[in-house]
């Protein structure tokens, strides 16, 4: 997010039953009546009123109301927002809730009527049940359902570029507590009662009525946790006693992630640090530090960013994919990031070596965070054979093709033990997002001489040329010191083979070919959109 800045306006957004009613009377206690402007004024605005608020906006300290992203540009000021995000779920129930309770709510006659929260849902009578904090953000009027992630990425961009805050209303204490600290407030602020009416009502709720709010508010429950990853940030960040201003006083709680990661895609982009909210710490104080890597307290802007700004990785494209998978599955490699599947999904891990082990090779991730193991087993030495033919409703493998030494040897034992009609969700970076850029593409004219010679260790010529790439300095120094550190880069297992979106796309598509296997791509969405991978949904016929 955003750094506050004192001598901009603020515009707050209310979002309907987030506790912004609250949040409203505090502004009027902060600021005085000549600093305030609320905004509750029906779209379209005419010409006339948009002049008088142009005009007001230059004396004014904060906006507010009930209004989307986007007010900004209609009020000529910077944009510099703050809002605060319910859990999804209950800020919908809150809201059907509201509507029965109070006779002058729209769709209070309806459900005195006998329109249930599922009718609701269903009819599409209002967007305020379907995805409206993404709506709001994105500042998109999407007609009907909305399931669009494309509008996601558009308003989690919109908060990370635009908002200095977002509070959570289940941590409201923490939220404004926060906000007093952060914007300098006179006064500290008691906290209203939780809405245990909301929570009651949900523990009632039927299996399909909660299938239903789950399915209508699938991107808000995405960017609601991306949300608050951010917020606990931002919470370590201004409730931090200490404040220090040089880069020899850095710590993992001021450090500057998004900084570090916009400067070295190679690391933002790298399978141990993608995805981590204190990735770019971790690798900081294990590598960057001695590899002279430049890096700043947050929020810290002495020095100069001259280097064109690329949005660190995200993995909210992945959502859709995973949507679409049901029954029993195996993800192989997780480690540290398994995949967030629907509810009624159940799942079994495989991997190459035991927790133990692994975590003994990446020493910079946390053991605590890697899931459970049910299976060990090597791809190059066993392939699949612990699995029986058409063992499993669905496949993930993520970031693992390109680990392994024969590639099309795993895609046809995925295939194997995949049922038919079954689904392969599979991924593996751009070789122009990650540290791999400025090695060559792997031909598959290369994989299918290592499938026909039936390989299955990874040589040191891939790693050599891993090396060579991505670690140059490494390169100049004893054979000892080269050999040890193509046997650290081994037990790392380093990415042996190297592709770009399209470069995989064809290999997948020869590669079934070649395989006699017919299968289909059902969901597909490369690194030109996500700027991190190639990632596709396959189903097997």
């Amino acid at each position: 997010m955003r750094e506050y800045n004192s001598n901009l306006p603020l515009i707050f957004l209310h979002i309907p039953k987030t506790a912004g009613t609250f949040f409203r009377d505090i502004i009027v206690k902060e600021y005085s009546e000549k600093q305030c402007l609320y905004l509750y004024y029906p779209a379209p605005y005419s010409a006339k009123l948009i002049a008088e608020l142009q005009a007001q906006a230059t004396q004014k300290k904060i906006f507010y109301g009930h209004v989307s992203y986007g007010i900004h540009s209609l009020l000529n000021v910077e944009p510099q927002y703050i809002t605060f995000f319910r859990e999804p779920i209950e800020r919908v129930v809150s809201f059907y809730l509201h509507n029965a309770k109070h006779k002058q709510a729209p769709f209070y006659t309806d459900i005195q009527s006998g329109m249930s929260l599922l009718d609701m849902l269903e009819s599409g009578v209002t967007h305020e049940v379907n995805n409206h904090l993404t709506r709001i953000i994105a500042h998109e009027s999407f007609p009907g359902k909305l399931e669009d992630l494309a509008v996601l990425e558009k308003a989690s961009k919109h908060i990370e570029q635009n908002f200095c805050f977002v509070g959570l209303t289940e941590q409201l204490e923490t939220s404004i507590h926060t906000l007093e600290k952060k914007l300098t407030w006179r006064y500290h602020h008691s906290i209203p009662s939780p809405d245990l009416k909301t929570q009651a009502y949900l523990k009632k709720l039927d299996k399909i009525t909660l299938a239903a709010l789950n399915d209508y508010n699938y991107l808000d429950l995405l960017l609601y946790s991306h949300v608050k990853r951010l917020f606990h940030h931002e919470v370590k960040i201004t409730m931090s006693s200490s404040s220090p201003s040089v880069e020899e006083s850095l710590t993992e709680v001021n450090f500057d992630n998004e900084y570090y990661f916009s400067l070295y895609p190679d690391v933002a982009a790298h399978p141990a640090y993608q995805g981590v909210a204190n990735g770019g710490w971790l690798h900081w104080i294990r590598f960057g530090k001695d590899e002279g890597r430049k890096a700043r307290i947050i929020g810290n802007n002495t020095q100069i960013f001259k280097k064109e700004k690329k949005l660190a990785p995200s993995l909210i494209h992945r959502g859709k994919g995973y949507k679409m998978l049901t029954g029993h599955g195996l993800e192989i490699g997780a480690l540290h990031q398994p995949a967030q599947l629907p509810n009624d999904c159940t799942i079994e891990y495989c991997d190459a070596a035991s927790r133990e082990e692994l975590s003994s090779f990446f020493p910079e991730l946390n053991i605590d965070d890697f899931v459970k193991i049910n299976y060990i087993c090597d791809l190059d030495k066993q392939g699949l054979s612990l699995f029986k033919t058409e063992q499993y409703d669905f496949l993930i493998i993520n970031h693992v093709i390109e680990h392994v030494a024969n590639p099309i040897k795993v895609i046809e034992e995925l295939f194997r033990i995949l049922k038919r009609n079954g689904k392969l969700v599979i991924s593996a970076p751009d070789k122009d997002y990650t540290f791999d850029k400025h090695r060559g593409l792997t031909s598959f004219e290369h994989l299918l001489s290592e499938y026909k010679e039936n390989v299955t260790t990874v040589t040191d010529a891939h790693y050599l040329d891993f090396l060579k790439a991505v670690h140059p300095e490494l390169m100049s120094g004893s054979p000892e010191s080269l050999a040890a550190h193509i046997q650290n880069v081994r037990n790392r297992r380093e990415h042996a083979h190297v592709w770009d979106s399209l470069s995989f796309q064809d290999f997948m598509k020869e590669a079934l070919n070649h395989l006699n296997i017919k299968a289909e791509c059902l969901f597909l969405h490369t690194a030109e959109k996500n700027h991190f991978e190639y990632f596709s949904v396959w189903q097997k016929y």
